[in-house]
């Protein structure tokens, strides 16, 4: 009896529902500098709105630093010093916005477009916000209006991008992206979106050649390392899979999912033991992963350490006992150990949550054959068979009936022995 296959577990980092967004521009220290200094000499600020503009300046070296509650501080200043300061209330908004307080994010970006209507970057930060909240057809107005502005912006194209990604509208967001590519071929993250793209699309090598454009972009961008490892691993490529999960590691060396991945690729390269290192370290971190559970429980069962198998499916019973699958592989390791009792035990939890799986009656049925219970192994396979008619698969059908002739024939044996 053999230990089921179960299918593999995928979780894709970086994906289209959870990817990030392009931030809004901040004017540099060194640009805001200048801009005072060039005021200084000219007189071209009033005292009122030389002040605004260094309150600006102190808010976006603390945004620089992620201290986004100081940036604020500085931000309001500006605005109290002067009420009418568009840049402040956008980058206000751009703080707000990383900070997910999105409504408040809008209502500065809302100020500032009533004191400046021609700034294309608060009509791209105002469409993330508006893409954040769900409401993609506003997002793409905005995106529209600065592009309606300035017409070789690669920003807006990325985001508008993004956006067509996320209505799953992926040929119009293919054409954004590559447009946004074309302007500003350096564009890492427009690599990486229409990377992910493809990789929806089912088009793996074309996924793998933009996270590699994205990676020569930007080698620390952890994403597309490990998106262009689950595309290699799509592939059956999983040496190259597991270089990049490698490399993630040495980026983040606790990144639990990587982890988790590059055990998927052990797996299939039949290296069950660094499966089982890899799968220690994501259940080290998050004893309670079902899914680390019952792969390990998998790769255990394949170097025939049932018992670990079994200990591995009992910690996983324990967070979704109503799993019939968990059951039956339990079922499966204790049917190996001889444990025929036990394994029966499993396989009527399976049949009581799901009494229309063949494969349940199936096994149940072996297992009381090897109990020495042949008519209830006979009862099972008839009715594993009787399923099994009624979803087509007649060479399943042909296998139980195989088996029901087997026992059969055995039992009469026995009886002319006895005689």
């Amino acid at each position: 009896m053999k230990v089921l296959k179960i299918t593999f577990y995928l979780m894709i980092l970086g994906s289209l529902a959870n990817g990030i967004r392009v931030e809004a521009h901040i004017p540099s220290q060194t640009y805001l500098e200048s801009k005072i200094l060039v005021a200084k000499s000219n007189n071209s600020l009033g005292s009122n709105n030389f002040k605004a503009l260094r309150y600006l300046n102190s808010g976006n070296q603390f945004y620089r630093q992620g201290k986004f509650h100081d940036a604020i501080k500085y931000y309001n200043r500006a605005i109290q010093t002067n009420s009418e300061y568009a840049d402040a209330y956008y980058q206000r908004g751009v703080t707000l916005h990383r900070l997910q307080d999105y409504y408040g994010a809008l209502e500065d970006f809302n100020r500032a477009l009533k004191i400046d209507p021609i700034y294309p970057e608060i009509y791209i930060s105002r469409g993330n916000t508006y893409d954040d909240l769900g409401n993609t057809e506003k997002a793409i107005a905005d995106y529209n209006e600065a592009l309606k502005l300035t017409p070789s912006n690669a920003f807006a194209y990325l985001n508008r991008g993004i956006t067509y990604s996320r209505k799953q509208d992926y040929q119009q967001a293919i054409i954004d992206l590559t447009q946004a590519l074309k302007i500003n071929p350096k564009l890492s993250e427009a690599h990486y979106y229409r990377g992910n793209i493809y990789y929806e699309s089912q088009q793996y090598k074309q996924a793998i050649a933009d996270f590699t454009q994205t990676l020569q972009i930007n080698p620390q961008y952890i994403q597309a390392y490990t998106n262009r490892g689950l595309a290699q691993y799509k592939l059956g490529n999983n040496q190259q899979a597991i270089e990049d999960y490698n490399k993630v590691l040495e980026i983040k060396p606790k990144h639990i999912y990587t982890y988790f991945n590059r055990a998927l690729a052990h797996i299939s390269q039949k290296d069950y033991r660094s499966a089982i290192s890899d799968f220690n370290q994501v259940l080290k971190q998050k004893p309670q992963d079902i899914q680390a559970l019952r792969k390990r429980a998998y790769a255990r069962a394949e170097l025939k350490d049932y018992q670990g198998a079994i200990d591995d499916y009992t910690k996983a019973l324990k967070i979704k006992p109503q799993d019939a699958y968990i059951y039956y592989n339990r079922g499966n390791a204790r049917a190996e150990l001889e444990d025929y009792e036990g394994a029966i035990d499993d396989y009527n939890s399976c049949i009581k949550i799901n009494p229309q799986n063949p494969k349940f009656y199936g096994n149940r049925g072996l297992a009381r054959y090897n109990s020495e219970d042949h008519q209830g192994a006979i009862a099972d396979l008839k009715k594993a068979m009787e399923i099994f008619q009624k979803q087509g698969k007649e060479l399943d059908v042909q296998k139980a009936l195989e088996m029901i002739e087997y026992i059969r024939d055995e039992s009469e044996t026995e009886v002319i022995s006895l005689h």
